[in-house]
């Protein structure tokens, strides 16, 4: 990938994970309607993700302003903070769930 960026989220939790946007596997929707995925990998090549919750009508533009911003590559960028309420990106309600160990 030409541009590399770092997505940040952290849920209501405070687990945090920033996640190198170059070892983003996909960015998808889940069949229920409310829901992304982000899949990664981890440095040892295990498969990870967050799932965001999203509002229905904006689950679509939620995958394509996520992959967007990937393809940009510019620094670190919050994708959704929870604990502080912070979400770059419109429809995205909150975190989910983060797998990353």
């Amino acid at each position: 990938m030409a541009n590399r960026c770092f997505l940040y989220f952290q849920d209501a939790a405070n687990d945090q994970l920033s996640v190198d946007s170059d070892r983003i596997n996909a960015i998808r929707s889940e069949t229920d309607t409310s829901t992304v995925v982000v899949d990664f990998a981890d440095a040892a090549g295990g498969f990870k993700k967050v799932t965001l919750s999203t509002t229905v009508a904006d689950q679509a533009n939620v995958v394509k302003e996520l992959s967007r911003l990937v393809l940009q590559g510019v620094g670190v960028i919050t994708i959704a903070d929870d604990v502080n309420s912070v979400y770059g990106v419109k429809g995205i309600d909150g975190i989910d769930g983060i797998t990353h160990s």
